[in-house]
């Protein structure tokens, strides 16, 4: 019977890291951290880091990541870059990071240096799309589609995606500069927005947009999880708390009228509109709350 060979201290961390990015992706609904599995996992590292410094760093970031240290989880991978600035391998994953800490235009710098490396990283080109609808920013996009070269239908479909996101970018542009609303406005409240988001769950929150012109003008939000009611109806209450006290304290009270959002479960986004997985849908429609 032939022996099986044990793994080299690299491929541990390998192991390790990929274990972590499946469990930080496949979360959903409200964040739990596992207090057990985090200092497991960081347990192992630390006995297999001579293996490969630059990931022994980035696993530390993931770890950090999991209980939402987002700033934290930045330094840890800053080192890892430092070890080896040319770990095009370990990019995907800290431009997720950049995302999460509402950092939208290092997600555009790092994703199209990426792409240029990688020309078919699916996960780099959905975030900077993501990052276009929270900045207005349809420039990166354009470069990021000419750049993106997909392999899969999956990934065909993301890039038509991206192709149809340039037109939705600038009629939401159009419409929320018709209400009154600066871009520098609108780009403020969703990074906060994010960040509030990235701090409550790992799942990426599924935005759809949509702008009230009748008797009020705003712009609707909704952000949608895999929650239940209650959780939807807490998480409301918080945000409102939170962003009234930010408001008042960044003398922004403006916004306190401008934009209206709501958390919602996964199950309410197909609520009888004619497109109710647009990501913007658009002007004066009748919403149903």
């Amino acid at each position: 019977m032939a022996s099986i060979k044990p793994k080299t201290n690299a491929e541990e961390l390998i192991d390790l890291g990929n274990n972590l990015i499946i469990y930080l992706r496949e979360s959903s609904g409200l964040l739990k951290p596992d207090p057990f599995y985090v200092k497991k996992m960081k347990d192992n590292a630390e006995k297999n880091k001579e293996g490969d410094y630059a990931v022994y760093w980035c696993i530390l970031s993931l770890l950090e990541s999991i209980n939402s240290n987002y700033d934290k989880a930045k330094v840890f991978y800053d080192n890892a870059f430092r070890v080896d600035v040319n770990r095009h391998d370990l990019r995907p994953n800290y431009i997720a990071l950049l995302f999460k800490l509402s950092k939208f235009e290092d997600v555009f710098e790092q994703g199209i240096s990426h792409l240029k490396v990688d020309n078919s990283c699916e996960y780099t080109f959905s975030k900077i799309i993501r990052s276009s609808y929270f900045t207005l920013n349809t420039d990166s996009l354009k470069e990021a589609i000419r750049l993106f070269e997909p392999k899969s239908a999956v990934s065909k479909e993301v890039k038509s995606e991206g192709v149809e996101a340039v037109e939705s970018i600038l009629s939401l542009a159009r419409d929320i500069e018709s209400i009154g609303v600066s871009p520098t406005d609108y780009t403020t409240f969703m990074s906060f927005l994010n960040k509030f988001n990235s701090k409550k769950s790992h799942e990426e929150a599924k935005i759809r947009f949509s702008i009230e012109d009748r008797f009020d003008q705003f712009i609707r939000v909704e952000s949608f999880l895999t929650i239940n009611s209650k959780q939807a109806v807490d998480l409301n209450a918080e945000f409102d708390s939170v962003f009234i006290e930010y408001a008042l304290n960044n003398d922004c009270l403006s916004s306190l009228g401008s934009f209206v959002t709501y958390f919602k479960s996964c199950e309410d986004i197909d609520d009888g509109r004619e497109n109710p997985h647009a990501v913007y849908a658009r002007k004066n429609k009748s919403m149903v709350v």
